[in-house]
Parts: structure tokens; C-alpha cells; sequence
């Protein structure tokens, strides 16, 4: 390894260069996208609107962790946002990691317009790391201070391939400030430097994990981060879940960022994967609308009576999103999810499908499974 082998200490740091000629096209296509999105979105009926934010809002808290290993219950995450959004009367949230995100993807979203803050990095820091039980000893709501290298590393003992290693902790303070004057003065629509919006975002996130102020967390803040430079530049919170895409191209992600953190400040390939990856954001949610879409007509349409457990199953299976229950709902499933008896599970599945709320979906006998009856 050479002795300048990372992009913080290249001397022109963090004077980042990039080619708009390369992006234009992309960023183009975003920028219309992104406006008509916003203005579509406003026309929905107020309960169709809030049904598809709260599953960008599930999607995006699900997905940032996912990223990094983290697997969040889908049911805790759900009561969790909409506790804070007073949707339900309060449930108790079982694990307080989902009730970590939840706050975090509701922080970032209410509070997107206010200056970013020394005190904002840290708290979604606590957010996301104080319930996580893989680590101990680390610093939780502040900058990083061991002494020892913080490395990004793989491979057996004595054979370990460093992939990153970031700012020795004495230089963070230093570097953390400039780094959040940079965040003001580039705002899109009050800095005094301004840039453009999704440059701005893939920027700071690249700058933020470049420096890696914390023991851990770093991913999931920085990610929430972008989202918050996005907001900025729309003047409104994203409809869409840019950790959903990422999750998608997470090999890329990962090689992209990796590139970029190497000794160079040229960052256009970087800037392109995530550009066309916000752009992927948007158009997904877009197949989300019409998912919600068809959740409301649904359920307009298909007024038979259900019991308790019917409908826990149903709401269950719309929570997975259009990308559907994986593997589909099966007597087994229902026997779980509902905590009931093989042949009640059984006679609740027959009574739905006659009703027209499910349909089959391949198979037959102990192998049948089931699928929303929508589209």
C-alpha cells in the first residue's frame, strides 16, 4: 500500500471533479421525472397518499438496514412509523431496532429543510446503533476517538485485504466541520456555492463515508443523509426509497463507493452509478402507486365479512410490497402468522379464496400456495 492511498489525503481534498457532459442525460431524465412525480403524488386521495408514503417510509428503514446485514421485523417497523404518525392507537414495539429506523426515516423526512448539524449526524447515529447488539465498546452519538485505524477489511487473519481506511479520529473534528460548512454552502436553493441537487446528494454521501466518523452506522446515516439532500432540492420528502435501490445493485454500490474512495478526487463513475440509481428509485415507485392503487380498489371491491385472523394475513401479505409474499401463502404460513390450528388455517384459506380475496398460485394439495387476488 502506498503511503497516499485514499482520497482524504489527496492534497486538493475534498475538491471532488466530475464530468456533466457524462451525467446530463441522466440527470435530465431524473429532474422531469422527479417534479411530475411530486406533483402526481399530490393528486391522490388522502388515504391512498398516505398508505403509498408509509411504504416508501417501510421500504426505505427495511432496506438501509438490510444493506448492512441488519434484519428488521417487518410488523415492529410498520406499528413503529405509524405510532409516530398517530395512525393507531400506540403499539408496544418488541424490537427496538425497528423503533431505531422508524425515528431515523421519520426524522430525516419532517425535518428535511433545517440546516444539517454535528448534533443531527450523532443523534441518527444513537437511532441506529445504541439497540444493535453485534458491537460492543463503540461510541454511541459521537465522533469516533480510538486510536487504532478504522478499516474496512476482508479475508483470513494474516492474509486480511484492506478495501478502505479512513481519517485517523484526531482529524475528525477538523474534517467534520468542513464537511458540514460544505453541506450549507451547497445547498441547491439558499448556499452560497449552490450545486445541483442529485450531484450534491451522491457528493455528500461519497464525503461522509469517505471520512467514517463513527465506530458504525455509517452506512445508514450516510444513506439518510442523501435522502436529506434530496429533499432540499425537491423542497419536499422523496417519494421513493433510494436504500430499496441501492439493496438492488448493492455489488455495484459497493465497487462504485470503493473506487471513489481510492486516491483520486475524479468521482464520475460513482456520480453515474448513483444518479441512474436515484433515477431506478423513482421509476419503482412508480410501480409502487400502482400496487397501492390496486391495494384500494381491492379492497373496495371485496367487501365479504372476515374474521380477525383473515385479516391480520391479509394486511401481512400487502406489507410485503408489489414484490409479493415470497413463496406465496401457504396453510403453514397462516398457521404461524395467526398462531391457530392446521385445519382453522386451512378452512380460513378456502374461505378466502371462495370470496375472491386470494387466488392459487401454483401447485396443489400440501403445496398450494396463495397469492393477492388484484391486477
Amino acid at each position: 500500500m502506498t503511503p497516499n492511498h485514499w482520497n482524504w489525503q489527496h492534497p486538493d481534498w475534498p475538491r471532488f471533479q466530475y464530468r456533466m457532459d457524462v451525467l446530463q442525460d441522466d440527470l435530465l431524465a431524473y429532474t422531469a421525472l422527479a417534479h411530475r412525480w411530486v406533483g402526481c403524488v399530490s393528486q391522490l386521495a388522502p388515504g391512498i397518499r398516505d398508505d403509498m408514503v408509509l411504504d416508501i417510509m417501510m421500504d426505505e428503514a427495511m432496506k438501509n438496514a438490510a444493506i448492512e446485514g441488519v434484519s428488521l421485523p417487518a410488523d415492529d417497523l410498520r406499528s413503529s412509523l405509524k405510532n409516530h404518525l398517530g395512525l393507531h392507537p400506540p403499539q408496544r414495539i418488541r424490537d427496538p431496532r425497528a423503533e431505531g429506523m422508524a425515528q431515523l426515516v421519520l426524522r430525516v423526512r419532517q425535518h428535511f429543510e433545517a440546516p444539517l448539524t454535528a448534533e443531527d449526524l450523532c443523534d441518527w447515529q444513537t437511532l441506529v446503533t445504541q439497540n444493535e447488539p453485534r458491537w460492543k465498546d463503540i461510541a454511541i452519538g459521537s465522533w469516533r476517538h480510538a486510536e487504532d485505524p478504522m478499516q474496512i477489511v476482508s479475508g483470513p487473519v494474516g492474509a486480511e485485504r484492506v478495501h478502505f481506511q479512513a481519517p485517523p479520529a484526531s482529524a475528525l473534528p477538523r474534517e467534520m466541520d468542513g464537511f458540514l460548512m460544505w453541506f450549507d454552502e451547497t445547498h441547491p436553493h439558499q448556499g452560497v456555492r449552490p450545486m445541483q441537487g442529485v450531484i450534491r446528494a451522491g457528493l455528500a454521501h461519497l464525503y461522509f463515508e469517505s471520512l467514517h466518523p463513527f465506530d458504525d452506522g455509517n452506512g445508514r446515516v450516510g444513506r439518510a443523509l442523501a435522502e436529506k439532500a434530496l429533499a432540499q432540492d425537491l423542497g419536499a420528502p422523496v417519494l421513493f426509497s433510494l436504500s430499496a435501490a441501492i439493496e438492488r445493485t448493492r455489488k455495484q454500490y459497493y465497487e462504485a463507493l470503493g473506487h471513489a474512495s481510492l486516491y483520486t478526487l475524479e468521482v464520475t463513475p460513482w456520480l453515474s452509478y448513483f444518479v441512474a440509481t436515484v433515477y431506478q428509485a423513482q421509476q419503482q415507485s412508480e410501480t409502487l402507486l400502482t400496487f397501492v392503487l390496486a391495494k384500494a380498489r381491492f379492497f373496495a371491491d371485496h367487501t365479504a365479512p372476515l374474521n380477525d385472523r383473515q385479516k391480520k394475513v391479509l394486511n401481512r401479505m400487502f406489507a410485503a410490497g408489489p414484490e409479493g409474499f415470497e413463496g406465496g401463502m401457504s396453510a403453514a404460513k397462516y398457521q404461524n402468522l395467526t398462531k391457530t390450528s392446521k385445519p382453522t388455517a386451512t378452512r380460513d384459506l378456502s374461505d378466502l379464496l371462495e370470496k375472491g380475496y386470494l387466488r392459487p398460485q401454483g401447485g396443489g394439495g400440501r403445496s398450494t400456495r396463495y397469492g393477492l387476488n388484484v391486477g
